[in-house]
């Protein structure tokens, strides 16, 4: 089973499960915060009877959106993944497509294609995180 995770708003996360041919067995749209996105993939796989232990891999949403959303998302998978031992995908999202969309049009080829490698966020502009004081 393949864990799919999306956060390109920082209001929203998407979460979704994948079987090992990459067709879609459960997905969930929350409204939730970063601060609660651990939680929220913590209670999704629980409400459909899944684990940690039962994941072979991971894809993410690397981008672009939100830049505190994405990094954290992408944080969270990369942490799992090093944690778990567990092949990663980075997807980017530039026509930010639905996540339920972006599984049935690509997740068989996600299965295939998810490697050992940390996955680094997608920026469509340069962060502006703080501000300069001259």
């Amino acid at each position: 089973m393949f864990l799919f995770l999306a956060a390109q708003d920082i209001r929203k996360m998407s979460a979704g499960l994948l079987d090992s041919e990459g067709r879609l067995l459960a997905f969930q749209n929350f409204e939730t915060s970063p601060e609660l996105y651990l939680f929220t993939i913590s209670e999704f796989l629980r409400d459909h009877l899944a684990s940690l232990e039962s994941l072979e891999g991971l894809a993410v949403v690397s981008g672009p959106g939100s830049f505190t959303s994405t990094r954290i998302i992408v944080t969270i998978a990369n942490a799992l993944s090093f944690a778990k031992d567990l092949p990663i995908l980075g997807v980017e999202n530039s026509a930010r497509l639905d996540g339920e969309e972006l599984i049935r049009d690509f997740g068989k080829d996600w299965v295939k294609k998810t490697s050992k490698k940390f996955i680094s966020p997608v920026y469509d502009r340069p962060p502006n995180i703080t501000v300069k004081v001259v």
